[in-house]
């Protein structure tokens, strides 16, 4: 398989083909995308660390329990 470079995450968060993302962006993108990514029924691998607030952590675990997705 190739890689593709996108000019915005939505390409990537909209493809139902795609079951999960691995974010190795910038630790201030990690809130967010890894938000989005959950949101938008992806599997999440986040490299270290999961967010820059430990109040952001929690709630982006919480939110892969629920919505039965991994956020790793």
């Amino acid at each position: 398989a190739g890689q593709a470079t996108v000019a915005t995450p939505e390409l990537i968060l909209d493809d139902p083909a795609l079951d999960g993302v691995v974010l190795a962006t910038p630790s201030f993108t990690h809130y967010d995308l890894a938000s989005r990514s959950l949101a938008a029924g992806k599997h999440v691998y986040v490299e270290k660390p999961v967010a820059t607030r430990l109040e952001e952590a929690e709630a982006l675990f919480a939110q892969a329990e629920r919505s039965g997705r991994v956020l790793m």
